[in-house]
């Protein structure tokens, strides 16, 4: 197996290797021109809604789909690489469907490679003939998971094995879980489809029966997602009367460009957005 580095945090990602010429066309959803998302092929509604982490997620109804080819050709295609998206299902959702599902294909939607969903059991991974639980945990409706994967070795290096693990965080879990050999048709073999000739060039998501998906900050390999600037404002106190956008809870001034100088121990605290849940103490950002 090549080296898988740590899983982390809510802002991902780039590829662990030499990234192939992939051209991703509006991943997070920014361009809510009609039909949307643009760049994306869409089966039922899909519509635009206020984003997670950035300015617009893509919601989608019961059974609807979007799904990209982001690989020009097959030789353009991932072999080692990783990926984080958000999704969340709305609070009138039923996780006992099971159907939510997100599938990494090959060339123009083709060929399940990975293919994880979110039930009431926890984070799930499929390999012919059935399931298996990746994170056990109790998902709550309405609440935003981050999923990242990791992947090896998809080029078929004779030196390492094809393998992958996922994580998940939101709510109250933020966990990993074990490396995986058994890809969406089975084990690792060069009869099956995860080896030369079927890298990773197709993301696709589903909305099953009874729920409401939304689908927020996707992160390919070279192309990261971006935290929309509304969700902090005035992060370098440049914005006079000092310092706009802030709440004020000890004797502060200005004291030059981008700088803050306090009389006592600083307890500035930023107002917690609703989903990202960002704070500041001391003057650092946490979560």
């Amino acid at each position: 197996m090549k080296p898988i580095r740590p899983l982390a945090g809510l802002l991902l990602s780039y590829g662990l290797y030499a990234q192939a010429a992939i051209t991703p066309s509006n991943l997070g959803f920014e361009d809510r021109g009609s039909p949307f998302p643009p760049g994306w092929v869409v089966g039922g509604t899909v519509v635009p809604v206020d984003g997670i982490l950035s300015p617009t997620a893509a919601q989608l109804a019961a059974g609807a789909s979007i799904h990209q080819d982001f690989a020009a050709t097959s030789g353009d295609g991932l072999g080692a690489f990783t990926t984080s998206f958000i999704w969340r299902l709305s609070g009138s959702g039923n996780l006992a469907t099971d159907t939510c599902r997100v599938r990494l294909r090959g060339n123009n939607n083709g060929g399940d490679l990975i293919t994880l969903r979110l039930s009431s059991a926890g984070l799930q991974s499929f390999s012919s003939p059935s399931w298996s639980t990746d994170v056990a945990f109790t998902p709550q409706l309405g609440v935003a998971y981050t999923i990242t994967v990791v992947v090896g070795n998809l080029d078929g290096d004779p030196a390492g094995n094809q393998d992958y693990q996922v994580s998940i965080s939101g709510g109250t879990t933020n966990q990993t879980g074990p490396v995986r050999t058994g890809w969406h048709s089975g084990p690792n073999t060069t009869a099956l489809n995860t080896t030369v000739g079927r890298p990773w060039e197709s993301i696709r998501f589903e909305s099953g029966a009874g729920n409401t998906l939304v689908v927020d900050h996707l992160s390919l390999p070279g192309f990261p997602a971006v935290v929309g600037a509304q969700l902090v404002a005035n992060p370098g106190f440049e914005t006079l009367p000092f310092p706009t956008s802030w709440t004020d809870q000890c004797s502060c001034s200005h004291d030059g460009p981008e700088r803050l100088r306090h009389r006592r121990p600083p307890s500035l605290q930023y107002h917690r957005h609703p989903e990202s849940g960002l704070v500041i103490k001391s003057g650092r950002l946490h979560r």
